[in-house]
């Protein structure tokens, strides 16, 4: 063995019986490219070993080195957030956690995705119709459920779409109209006079 441990000697005969001594370097490994890319590493001088020891002490992102125990989000991925941990052996190691969006939205809702300029990973639900018993209304538009006698319409109040309900308008009804002579229009929504009083005064 040499003094700085890298190479070993070794005596042996040649085909002809003569003896020789054979020198062998020992090949020492280094992280590659690929690794340099995902962590920083610190070179250990081993006790009785030729080769350093190449030991990870932080991680790498887009050339910047990231400590362990931090998260960051990845620059190319707002959806993507990057760590840099310690595994059960002590072992640095890089994660990659891909967040995953819910796009499902409620009935009258859609998903709009987050512009472009945003860093943020999600989109939201923006409420663009009203709904009502299964069905959807846009803006302005009327309509009657199972109670005829009270009308539906869509409309913003606020900046917030709304439900607006109003009772139907009835005729004038003579509160005088004698009781007999009294009926419901055809739909039960509004009391009518099956009679016309004449006008007081005349």
């Amino acid at each position: 063995m040499s003094d700085d441990l890298c190479t070993t000697y070794a005596c042996s005969r040649d085909e002809h019986r003569q003896v020789q001594i054979q020198a062998v370097r020992t090949e020492c490994s280094k992280p590659s490219e690929e690794e340099l890319k995902l962590y920083i590493f610190e070179e250990v001088t081993v006790p009785d070993q030729c080769c350093l020891a190449y030991v990870r002490v932080a991680c790498v992102v887009n050339g910047t080195s990231v400590p362990v125990g931090k998260n960051i989000q990845d620059p190319h991925d707002s959806c993507t957030t990057i760590s840099c941990l310690a595994d059960a052996d002590g072992n640095i190691v890089h994660r990659e956690r891909e967040i995953f969006c819910d796009t499902e939205c409620e009935l009258g809702s859609t998903y709009i995705e987050p512009p472009p300029t945003s860093q943020g990973c999600c989109g939201k639900c923006l409420k663009t119709n009203c709904a009502e018993d299964g069905k959807t209304y846009a803006v302005g538009e009327r309509w009657e459920n199972e109670d005829v006698c009270y009308e539906y319409s869509c409309e913003t109040r606020n900046g917030i779409l709304t439900t607006v309900v109003s009772k139907k308008e009835c005729p004038y009804f003579d509160l005088e109209c004698p009781e007999e002579e009294t009926y419901m229009d055809e739909l039960g929504c509004c009391k009518l006079c099956n009679i016309t009083q004449p006008e007081k005064g005349k």
